[in-house]
């Protein structure tokens, strides 16, 4: 059973437990530090709202004094400040309202629900504020009931927070920013009692009440604060505005010490740990004797020296809640990255090592070939996995490459082809190929497209070219078998189909034509675009083991400019002569690709043809027609079992070949006249023999077996006529090959093979 399971699963299975108890300690740990960031971030929200909070209380003192003095004056004075002043506060309320609704929790809100509902109604009051119809006391106790919900509020979170070190920072801003709101109530309360003119014996305890409040959140302050807090406080709480206000209340404790103590309270101001009384009287005429703006100016003054304290207070509780937060968010990613690669380490351990197996293997099989049969990983592959595609098959091979490893030693050898192969092989797969071998020196590589097979040729082709190296590069496109071939102990995963073989040959055809690449004509035709390439016709030819003839493509994007030059400029003139060739007009080709000789003296394939012209038109080259005349003779392939049409068949065979020696060896005309008239003679006699089986066995192919003589004998008769006009030469001859023995071979084994079938059944 355990033999079914696939070895990645093995080796998860092994390590499923220990990686399960891992995965819990390591998520428990960071959800821990998660659980840190979360209320760091809260922290950070809540500092926020913290100093939103304070600008809004801000501009509610501001408001709350302006308003005071309005009510005091009756409409006597005009405050043309206070709704400027009315803006700024709905702007804050604004800012604090939109800042909740982003980045408050929901217990946050709820805090302040009560107090941004009274802000919302708050216009009512201001409504009454404009009419008169409302006491100072009142609007100034609406107002401090306000301000007292914002500080009770932002108190609340602070006393909650689950940082004790940010706690510890907060609370004397909580304490400055109570110390603030007593000293506005205190400029709010007296502003409004020096513009009104009055007061009273209620009014001075209030204003009692508020020095020591005052003093209390002061004390309070300065215990909590650090000593730069401290510093800053002594630093900035000085100058023109609190001298004033203390000269004040220095009048009153002089003046008091010789008056009598009818109306006495205690002042928790102490100096010299010496409590110092306050005359109702004396703080009444001393009070009087300022006026509302001059008051206005002092109190503000005073205030606004405190909020620089507490903007330079905020500015660090920022700073501390932002680098706490950083702090707290570098331990969750320390933590996630550890706890992550822990858990990928492990996970992918047995993966790691099966992919390190993978890459050793994708040295000798490429990833590539495997994707292509569906498999996921070497240990995936069979003997006899395979598939049937349409690619395109590059063969590369070093000319020359015999005589030049013959002058190295096996050393030099052996490093010369890796330098050149490190050199070529990028080439291929950067065009997107797959290298299927290496056979010394040649190389084997695989596409599915063929134009990136084309430009792999091409930046082949100049990379070699830079190396001093010639080599040469056959392209062909069609089906064939990507498998897994060998026995069990050895396999090897290739390619097999007449594709591939067509490709070697069109790479062996580059040396004849000594050209640098060569294409079939299914590749040409698979291109995309044949004219982003520099391209020729350049003949029609039959490769070894195939017996139909191929049509063959030169690209030359890769040449030297003035070759390329001279081959686009004849192009038209040499498609022209290979044309003419085909039809075996050999003077006239030969003619025409002088003419491209003239022009481009360096063109190889031009330079063949003349070659070739020259062979055929001349008569004394014995050696080529002999070579011709070695493929005619009959074999048993072509046997189709009938003992009179085989004998038959062999005897013209002699025959044809009998007319082409007779021809090769200059004999007189008598003697191969006498063998053209024999040959046209057994020929009518095999034909009739033929004919008359096939009517006397009532053969339905008969009309159209018929009418296939009746080519050959108009072969026969043309070739007869050419004799006559020209004589003999190596182009009598070919013709006999081709028009005669090549036809009689497709003839037999096409309707003879299937008349012989028809007879013997």
């Amino acid at each position: 059973m355990l033999r079914n399971i696939k070895i990645t699963n093995k080796l998860a299975f092994m390590l499923a437990i220990p990686m399960l108890g891992l995965i819990y300690f390591t998520t428990t740990i960071t959800l821990e530090k998660l659980n840190i960031v979360r209320q760091m971030n809260q922290l950070q929200d809540f500092f926020e709202i913290t100093v939103k909070s304070s600008a809004l209380i801000h501009e509610l003192q501001k408001e709350r004094g302006i308003s005071a003095g309005m009510i005091s004056s009756n409409g006597i004075k005009q405050f043309p400040e206070l709704q400027k002043q009315r803006f700024k506060t709905d702007k804050a309320k604004q800012e604090l309202s939109e800042f909740l609704v982003k980045f408050g929790t929901n217990d946050i809100r709820n805090k302040f629900k009560i107090v941004l509902d009274e802000l919302n109604i708050i216009a009512n009051k201001r409504h009454s504020i404009d009419n008169f119809n409302i006491s100072v006391h009142q609007q100034i106790h609406i107002y401090n009931e306000l301000i007292a919900m914002i500080l009770t509020d932002i108190n609340h979170i602070a006393k909650t927070l689950s940082s004790n070190e940010f706690a510890n920072k907060i609370m004397p801003y909580v304490y400055l920013l109570r110390l603030k709101e007593k000293a506005g109530i205190e400029r709010a309360t007296i502003y409004a009692t020096l513009i009104q003119g009055d007061f009273n014996s209620n009014l001075f305890r209030d204003i009692i009440a508020l020095i020591e409040a005052q003093n209390i959140y002061s004390e309070n302050f300065l215990f909590l604060a650090t000593d730069s807090q401290k510093q800053f406080y002594t630093d900035i709480i000085q100058g023109k505005f609190i001298d004033e206000i203390n000269n004040i209340r220095a009048t009153v404790f002089k003046k008091n010490v010789k008056n009598n103590y009818k109306h006495r309270f205690t002042d928790f101001f102490k100096s010299d740990n010496q409590p110092k009384l306050l005359d109702y009287e004396i703080l009444q005429s001393v009070v009087v004797m300022t006026g509302p703006n001059s008051w206005w100016k002092m109190a503000t003054g005073r205030i606004n020296l405190l909020k620089q304290v507490e903007n330079k207070i905020s500015s660090e509780l920022r700073m501390s809640a932002t680098k706490l937060k950083q702090n707290a968010q570098v331990i969750f990613i320390t933590y996630l990255i550890f706890t992550g690669s822990i858990i990928l380490l492990t996970f992918f351990y047995a993966r790691i090592v099966l992919r390190k197996t993978n890459q050793a293997y994708s040295r000798f099989v490429p990833n590539e070939l495997l994707q292509l049969l569906n498999k996921k990983n070497i240990l995936d592959i069979q003997l006899g996995n395979h598939v049937e595609l349409n690619m395109t098959v590059l063969f590369s091979d070093i000319r020359s490459f015999t005589s030049l490893s013959e002058k190295m030693s096996p050393q030099e050898n052996f490093n010369f082809i890796n330098a050149y192969l490190s050199e070529i092989i990028p080439i291929i797969h950067t065009n997107h190929g797959i290298i299927d071998k290496y056979i010394g020196d040649a190389v084997m590589a695989l596409f599915i497209n063929a134009d990136d097979a084309v430009n792999a040729a091409i930046a082949m082709i100049k990379a070699q070219k830079h190396q001093g190296i010639e080599a040469g590069i056959g392209l062909n496109t069609g089906k064939l078998m990507l498998g897994i071939i060998g026995e069990k102990k050895r396999l090897q995963c290739t390619v097999i189909s007449d594709t591939v073989n067509v490709a070697s040959r069109l790479e062996t055809a580059t040396k004849t034509y000594q050209i640098s690449c060569i294409i079939s004509q299914n590749t040409f035709d698979t291109l995309v675009d044949a004219s982003l390439y520099k391209y020729r016709f350049i003949d029609n030819i039959k490769v070894k083991g195939r017996s139909a003839c191929l049509n063959i493509f030169e690209i030359f994007n890769s040449e030297e400019p003035n070759i390329k030059d001279g081959k686009l400029a004849n192009l038209e003139l040499f498609e022209q002569a290979v044309n003419l060739y085909q039809q075996q007009k050999f003077v006239e080709t030969e003619q025409l690709m002088r003419k491209c000789l003239q022009t481009n003296p360096y063109d190889t394939v031009a330079k063949l043809y003349v070659q070739r012209c020259e062979k055929f038109l001349n008569t004394k080259n014995i050696e080529l027609w002999e070579e011709l005349i070695k493929k005619t003779d009959w074999t048993t392939e072509l046997a189709i079992h009938n003992k009179t049409i085989d004998n038959q068949h062999r005897e013209l065979f002699v025959r044809m070949k009998q007319l082409m020696l007779a021809i090769a060896k200059s004999q007189s005309d008598n003697e191969i006249v006498e063998k053209i008239n024999f040959l046209k003679s057994y020929v009518t006699v095999h034909f009739s023999t033929e004919e008359r089986y096939m009517k006397q066995n009532n053969y339905p192919l008969y009309t159209i077996h018929k009418n296939q003589h009746e080519k050959f004998i108009n072969n026969l008769k043309s070739i007869i006529k050419y004799y006559e006009n020209n004589g003999s030469n190596l182009y009598l001859t070919l013709r006999i090959k081709e028009e005669l023995i090549e036809w009689f071979i497709i003839h037999i084994n096409k309707q003879d093979r299937q008349l012989g079938v028809f007879l013997n059944h």
